[in-house]
């Protein structure tokens, strides 16, 4: 898929610019990803067996014996952490120094440094597959094709794509977590990736998403690729 040149959001060095376009590294801080009310634990110890699941469906449809699974927007680790505990070869990309910290000291997990708003470091298709799960809705309205673009750009096949569609239009349903800043609806999402070029594989919508347990009650969700399907 050939993106054309596009002008990447100036962030560093404008300190205006920054708080424009999202937040800076600081705000994601260790009480983020070990707790929620400040006494359990919470991000760092999500149960990721649905993903698990997922890839491990998606290795029987194409009939690959190893693929290369990428989580873009990896927290604290974990998820990338279950997928080689299942054998899946996995690496991840997170935009927090503290996420990045902790997936070192918890998991000995070294995750990229990345800031969807601008250039992912990683050559073209370097994941085969890759997912991106509630960080969509962190992301800036005026950063988000940007954001799709390079994720579609580093993935050779398919990405799975989910973002809770209600809790950054809620402030009080937020879950505990105030870094959703950006409305989001399915439409929204859909005429993003339809503009970028990418193909709609398989939307997860009820009951089908049921399988899986990704995500909550208010979502977009599905697995997409920037060519057809190719198996």
């Amino acid at each position: 898929m050939g993106f054309p040149e596009r002008k990447m959001v100036a962030l560093k060095g404008n300190n205006k610019m920054i708080e424009k376009n999202g937040y800076d590294e600081d705000k994601f801080t260790d009480e983020y990803w070990l707790y929620s009310d400040g006494k359990n634990p919470a991000r760092i110890n999500k149960d990721a067996s649905c993903i698990v699941n997922y890839f491990t469906d998606i290795k029987k449809i194409t009939k690959q014996e190893n693929i290369y699974i990428g989580d873009i927007g990896a927290g604290a680790g974990n998820m990338v952490n279950q997928l080689r505990q299942n054998s899946f070869k996995a690496d991840g990309c997170e935009f927090s120094f503290s996420g990045r910290r902790i997936a070192k000291e918890k998991f000995n997990i070294v995750l990229e440094e990345c800031d969807l708003r601008t250039k992912l470091t990683y050559n073209d298709d370097h994941f085969e597959w890759s997912y991106c799960v509630g960080v969509l809705s962190m992301i800036p309205q005026e950063c988000m094709k940007n954001a799709l673009e390079e994720i579609f750009r580093i993935t050779k096949y398919g990405v799975l794509i989910n973002v809770g569609t209600s809790i950054a239009n809620n402030k009080i349903d937020r879950r505990g977590n105030p870094h959703h800043l950006t409305p989001i609806d399915s439409n929204y999402m859909w005429k993003k990736i339809k503009k970028i070029g990418g193909y709609d594989w398989a939307s997860i919508l009820p009951p089908q998403k049921a399988r899986y347990g990704i995500g909550i009650i208010d979502e977009f969700a599905g697995l997409f690729g920037k060519t057809l399907w190719p198996f």
